[in-house]
């Protein structure tokens, strides 16, 4: 019994609407990335490609927020931004 999760999705299907369909019947939905371009865990060079990454795959419903002074952990780091 309850709520069963949906089975996990590569992002870049979930970012692009793969499967998705808005009541506008439109591919997709709002999605917010917020990106630490400071990100040691992988490298600022791979962070800055990610976000750039993120803003092309679909771009009328994906924003991606970049903080220049955060890392890994935007949302830990900076919750002000």
């Amino acid at each position: 019994s309850g709520q069963k999760l949906a089975p996990n999705r590569p992002l870049n299907e979930v970012l692009m609407g793969v499967g998705e369909e808005g009541d506008d019947g439109n591919s997709g939905f709002p999605t917010l990335v917020v990106m630490g371009l400071e990100d040691q865990v992988s490298s600022p060079a791979a962070a800055q490609a990610r976000a750039e990454l993120f803003c092309k795959l679909t771009p009328e419903t994906v924003t991606v927020e970049k903080i220049g002074d955060s890392g890994h952990c935007p949302h830990d780091e900076t919750p002000e931004k």
